[in-house]
């Protein structure tokens, strides 16, 4: 036995399905928006922590390079008397 559907019947599921389809689309953009975010949040805090490190990388090169320096003075100093 075949059930005929009547055309308004029709319509209103083809527009039910559309409009679950466009809301499926909207919270897959909204979501892939949201993952963006907060990957470049992330990101930004890398390469925050990534500076401070490269800051302090320097800091220690730098007092590293002036204690040799002083050293390298210092035997000169009494290798010349």
């Amino acid at each position: 036995m075949t059930k005929l559907v009547s055309k308004e019947e029709s319509i209103k599921v083809l527009d039910k399905l559309l409009h679950d389809i466009e809301h499926i689309e909207f919270v897959k953009k909204t979501a892939t928006d949201t993952e963006r975010e907060e990957m470049e949040a992330v990101m930004r805090d890398q390469i925050s922590r990534l500076h401070c490190t490269l800051d302090e990388i320097e800091r220690v090169l730098k007092h590293e390079t002036n204690k040799s320096r002083k050293t390298y003075q210092f035997r000169k100093t009494l290798l010349s008397t």
